[in-house]
Protein backbone atom coordinates (compact mmCIF):
# COMPACT_ATOMS: atom_id res chain seq x y z
CA UNK A 1 0.00 0.00 0.00
CA UNK A 2 1.30 3.92 -0.22
CA UNK A 3 1.36 3.95 3.52
CA UNK A 4 4.08 1.40 3.49
CA UNK A 5 1.63 -1.36 4.99
CA UNK A 6 1.18 -4.52 3.19
CA UNK A 7 2.01 -8.03 3.40
CA UNK A 8 4.71 -10.59 1.58
CA UNK A 9 3.17 -13.24 -0.25
CA UNK A 10 6.17 -14.30 -2.52
CA UNK A 11 9.99 -14.46 -1.90
CA UNK A 12 10.39 -12.66 -5.80
CA UNK A 13 13.40 -9.55 -5.17
CA UNK A 14 10.86 -7.37 -6.44
CA UNK A 15 9.06 -8.12 -3.53
CA UNK A 16 11.43 -7.09 -0.78
CA UNK A 17 11.02 -4.35 1.74
CA UNK A 18 14.21 -3.19 0.29
CA UNK A 19 12.09 -3.53 -3.31
CA UNK A 20 9.50 -1.44 -1.97
CA UNK A 21 12.03 1.24 -0.67
CA UNK A 22 13.75 1.66 -3.89
CA UNK A 23 10.17 2.30 -6.22
CA UNK A 24 9.29 4.61 -3.81
CA UNK A 25 12.56 7.02 -3.93
CA UNK A 26 12.01 6.09 -7.76
CA UNK A 27 8.96 8.53 -7.59
CA UNK A 28 10.70 10.67 -5.28
CA UNK A 29 13.32 11.61 -7.72
CA UNK A 30 11.10 11.52 -10.74
CA UNK A 31 8.41 13.93 -9.30
CA UNK A 32 5.85 11.67 -9.10
CA UNK A 33 5.72 12.20 -5.63
CA UNK A 34 6.52 16.39 -3.74
CA UNK A 35 6.90 16.71 -0.45
CA UNK A 36 9.15 19.38 0.63
CA UNK A 37 11.38 19.53 3.50
CA UNK A 38 8.95 20.39 6.43
CA UNK A 39 10.46 23.69 8.31
CA UNK A 40 11.94 22.67 11.76
CA UNK A 41 10.29 25.15 14.31
CA UNK A 42 11.72 26.67 16.98
CA UNK A 43 9.69 24.83 19.70
CA UNK A 44 10.50 21.73 17.84
CA UNK A 45 14.49 22.72 17.91
CA UNK A 46 13.76 23.60 21.64
CA UNK A 47 12.57 20.57 22.48
CA UNK A 48 15.90 19.09 20.95
CA UNK A 49 17.60 20.72 22.38
CA UNK A 50 16.10 19.66 26.06
CA UNK A 51 16.60 16.14 25.26
CA UNK A 52 20.53 16.43 23.91
CA UNK A 53 21.05 17.91 27.66
CA UNK A 54 19.55 16.19 29.42
CA UNK A 55 21.43 12.93 27.94
CA UNK A 56 24.61 15.58 28.52
CA UNK A 57 23.85 15.79 32.24
CA UNK A 58 22.56 12.43 32.72
CA UNK A 59 25.67 11.09 34.14
CA UNK A 60 29.54 12.16 34.69
CA UNK A 61 30.71 8.55 33.54
CA UNK A 62 29.76 9.00 29.97
CA UNK A 63 32.51 7.65 27.62
CA UNK A 64 34.18 10.36 25.32
CA UNK A 65 31.74 8.20 21.98
CA UNK A 66 28.25 9.10 23.67
CA UNK A 67 29.24 12.46 24.50
CA UNK A 68 30.70 13.11 21.21
CA UNK A 69 27.30 11.44 19.02
CA UNK A 70 25.76 13.78 21.83
CA UNK A 71 27.25 17.22 21.14
CA UNK A 72 27.39 16.37 17.34
CA UNK A 73 24.21 15.92 16.93
CA UNK A 74 23.72 19.47 18.58
CA UNK A 75 26.56 20.85 16.47
CA UNK A 76 24.60 19.20 13.52
CA UNK A 77 21.28 21.67 14.53
CA UNK A 78 22.87 24.43 15.69
CA UNK A 79 25.02 24.78 11.97
CA UNK A 80 22.04 24.18 10.05
CA UNK A 81 19.53 26.40 12.07
CA UNK A 82 21.40 29.21 13.51
CA UNK A 83 24.38 28.80 10.92
CA UNK A 84 21.72 28.07 8.34
CA UNK A 85 23.31 25.95 6.85
CA UNK A 86 21.93 22.69 4.36
CA UNK A 87 23.20 19.48 3.32
CA UNK A 88 26.27 19.47 0.94
CA UNK A 89 27.53 22.33 3.44
CA UNK A 90 26.95 20.96 6.81
CA UNK A 91 29.15 18.17 5.37
CA UNK A 92 32.04 20.63 5.26
CA UNK A 93 32.37 22.02 8.49
CA UNK A 94 35.67 21.62 10.13
CA UNK A 95 36.84 21.27 13.35
CA UNK A 96 40.72 21.90 12.76
CA UNK A 97 40.01 25.51 11.87
CA UNK A 98 37.29 25.76 14.57
CA UNK A 99 39.88 25.19 16.67
CA UNK A 100 42.85 27.23 15.22
CA UNK A 101 40.26 30.00 14.99
CA UNK A 102 38.51 29.83 19.05
CA UNK A 103 40.51 31.79 20.97
CA UNK A 104 40.71 34.43 18.76
CA UNK A 105 37.23 34.63 17.88
CA UNK A 106 35.55 33.80 21.15
CA UNK A 107 38.42 36.60 22.82
CA UNK A 108 37.25 39.27 20.12
CA UNK A 109 36.51 42.33 21.84
CA UNK A 110 34.16 43.92 19.70
CA UNK A 111 31.93 40.81 19.50
CA UNK A 112 32.57 37.71 20.66
CA UNK A 113 31.60 34.70 18.55
CA UNK A 114 31.45 30.50 17.84
CA UNK A 115 33.76 30.58 14.24
CA UNK A 116 31.17 28.26 12.29
CA UNK A 117 34.31 27.32 9.73
CA UNK A 118 33.45 25.40 6.45
CA UNK A 119 36.71 24.06 3.87
CA UNK A 120 36.01 21.89 0.74
CA UNK A 121 34.56 22.99 -2.99
CA UNK A 122 31.30 24.79 -3.30
CA UNK A 123 28.80 24.89 -5.72
CA UNK A 124 29.27 27.91 -8.53
CA UNK A 125 32.76 28.36 -6.27
CA UNK A 126 35.88 27.42 -7.99
CA UNK A 127 38.54 25.95 -6.21
CA UNK A 128 38.46 25.14 -2.44
CA UNK A 129 37.86 27.82 -0.02
CA UNK A 130 37.73 28.46 3.31
CA UNK A 131 34.44 30.06 5.04
CA UNK A 132 33.50 31.77 8.40
CA UNK A 133 30.13 31.77 9.43
CA UNK A 134 30.13 33.59 12.75
CA UNK A 135 27.36 32.66 15.16
CA UNK A 136 26.60 34.34 17.88
CA UNK A 137 28.00 32.63 21.38
CA UNK A 138 24.45 32.88 22.80
CA UNK A 139 21.18 33.95 21.41
CA UNK A 140 18.90 36.35 22.39
CA UNK A 141 16.38 33.67 23.77
CA UNK A 142 19.39 32.50 26.32
CA UNK A 143 20.27 29.62 24.24
CA UNK A 144 23.94 29.07 24.96
CA UNK A 145 25.73 28.09 21.30
CA UNK A 146 29.68 28.28 22.91
CA UNK A 147 28.93 25.84 25.10
CA UNK A 148 27.50 23.01 22.81
CA UNK A 149 30.77 23.62 21.01
CA UNK A 150 32.81 23.62 23.51
CA UNK A 151 31.57 20.44 24.43
CA UNK A 152 31.87 18.98 21.08
CA UNK A 153 35.49 20.31 20.86
CA UNK A 154 36.42 18.69 24.28
CA UNK A 155 34.30 15.54 23.24
CA UNK A 156 36.89 15.30 19.98
CA UNK A 157 39.57 16.07 22.05
CA UNK A 158 39.15 12.84 24.32
CA UNK A 159 39.04 11.06 21.01
CA UNK A 160 42.56 11.84 19.94
CA UNK A 161 40.40 14.27 16.88
CA UNK A 162 41.74 17.78 16.58
CA UNK A 163 42.47 18.49 12.95
CA UNK A 164 39.50 17.07 10.49
CA UNK A 165 35.89 17.17 9.58
CA UNK A 166 33.42 17.91 12.38
CA UNK A 167 30.64 15.77 11.42
CA UNK A 168 32.21 12.30 10.23
CA UNK A 169 31.08 9.00 9.57
CA UNK A 170 32.69 5.61 11.69
CA UNK A 171 34.83 5.40 9.01
CA UNK A 172 36.61 8.77 9.18
CA UNK A 173 34.60 10.64 5.90
CA UNK A 174 32.77 12.76 5.48
CA UNK A 175 28.77 12.19 6.48
CA UNK A 176 26.59 11.83 3.29
CA UNK A 177 23.24 13.63 3.11
CA UNK A 178 21.63 10.07 4.13
CA UNK A 179 23.52 9.76 7.51
CA UNK A 180 23.22 13.17 8.52
CA UNK A 181 19.36 12.50 8.43
CA UNK A 182 19.91 9.45 10.63
CA UNK A 183 21.18 11.82 13.62
CA UNK A 184 18.32 14.13 13.02
CA UNK A 185 15.64 11.77 12.79
CA UNK A 186 17.21 9.66 16.05
CA UNK A 187 16.49 13.06 17.86
CA UNK A 188 13.52 14.21 16.22
CA UNK A 189 12.27 10.68 17.02
CA UNK A 190 12.90 10.74 21.09
CA UNK A 191 10.83 14.41 20.65
CA UNK A 192 8.22 12.73 19.32
CA UNK A 193 8.09 10.12 21.81
CA UNK A 194 8.84 12.68 24.77
CA UNK A 195 7.26 15.58 23.48
CA UNK A 196 4.10 14.58 21.71
CA UNK A 197 2.10 17.52 21.76
CA UNK A 198 5.12 19.15 19.72
CA UNK A 199 5.75 16.47 17.58
CA UNK A 200 2.68 14.12 16.79
CA UNK A 201 2.71 10.36 16.58
CA UNK A 202 1.15 10.79 12.70
CA UNK A 203 3.96 12.53 11.39
CA UNK A 204 6.16 11.09 9.31
CA UNK A 205 9.37 11.82 10.23
CA UNK A 206 11.35 10.56 8.04
CA UNK A 207 9.70 11.82 5.21
CA UNK A 208 8.67 15.18 6.18
CA UNK A 209 12.31 16.14 7.80
CA UNK A 210 15.98 16.19 6.20
CA UNK A 211 18.74 18.42 6.79
CA UNK A 212 18.32 19.35 3.27
CA UNK A 213 16.24 21.79 3.71
CA UNK A 214 14.74 21.85 7.26
CA UNK A 215 17.02 23.39 9.33
CA UNK A 216 17.37 26.43 6.98
CA UNK A 217 14.08 27.18 6.32
CA UNK A 218 13.03 26.58 9.87
CA UNK A 219 15.70 29.45 10.54
CA UNK A 220 14.40 31.58 7.23
CA UNK A 221 10.21 31.28 9.04
CA UNK A 222 11.48 32.55 12.31
CA UNK A 223 13.36 35.39 11.28
CA UNK A 224 10.76 36.71 9.12
CA UNK A 225 8.49 36.36 11.83
CA UNK A 226 10.31 38.17 14.15
CA UNK A 227 10.64 41.05 11.55
CA UNK A 228 14.22 40.83 10.64
CA UNK A 229 15.14 43.15 7.72
CA UNK A 230 15.56 40.83 4.15
CA UNK A 231 19.09 42.49 3.67
CA UNK A 232 20.34 40.45 6.92
CA UNK A 233 18.00 37.24 6.45
CA UNK A 234 20.17 36.90 2.85
CA UNK A 235 23.29 37.74 4.22
CA UNK A 236 22.69 34.83 6.79
CA UNK A 237 21.07 32.60 4.94
CA UNK A 238 22.28 33.06 1.42
CA UNK A 239 25.56 34.11 2.49
CA UNK A 240 27.40 32.34 -0.83
CA UNK A 241 25.17 34.27 -3.20
CA UNK A 242 25.50 37.63 -1.33
CA UNK A 243 29.53 37.10 -1.74
CA UNK A 244 29.06 36.52 -5.29
CA UNK A 245 27.63 39.59 -5.64
CA UNK A 246 30.11 41.59 -4.03
CA UNK A 247 32.68 39.80 -5.91
CA UNK A 248 33.94 38.15 -2.46
CA UNK A 249 34.24 35.02 -4.43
Amino acid sequence: NEDGTGARVSYSVTNTEWSKRFHLGCHWRMGDIWKPNKALTRVELSACFTILDSEWNSTEELDWEKKLRISNTACLLISGYYGALRGEELSRVHLGMIRANWSESIGYPLACHVPLMLVGRFKNVKGQVVFCQPLATTTNDGFNIIQWFHRCISAHAAGGMGSCLLFRNEQGNKLSLAEMDTWLHDILHKVQQKFPSVIPDATQIEDEFSVYRSLRRGANTEARNVRIPQDIIDANLRWRKVMRSKGMI
